[in-house]
């Protein structure tokens, strides 16, 4: 009898500012767990990290998502990049912002 496959868990995200920045972060994970995947995975990674990476930011700059996916044994490892558009929102600490009023305005007295 053997177990039922586990189902897909998220085990980290990483908001990342550009595609370069999303890459790069890949590009690190797969540096720094090659020497424990097996010969199939490392080869995958390695193709990856040589030939996909230029794919990968083509298709990001056309505005379409993109997966990295690596099977190590039975365990699947993706990674999922996707570009979204949003405006961050403003802070004290980076933009200035009109501060409010603290005494009535003279020209409204009458």
């Amino acid at each position: 009898m053997t177990n039922p496959p586990e189902p897909p868990a998220l085990l980290a995200t990483f908001d990342a500012h550009d595609a370069t920045q999303a890459l790069n972060w890949i590009a690190v994970t797969l540096h720094t767990i090659r020497g424990a995947l097996d010969q199939p995975a490392t080869e995958a990674a390695s193709a990856w990290l040589h030939e996909g990476r230029d794919a990968c930011r083509l298709t990001l700059q056309r505005g379409d998502p993109y997966l990295v996916t690596i099977t190590h044994a039975t365990t699947r490892i993706t990674w999922t990049i996707h570009p979204v558009l949003y405006l961050p929102q403003a802070t004290h600490r980076t933009t200035s912002i009109t501060k409010c009023r603290t005494s009535p305005n003279p020209d409204t007295q009458r």
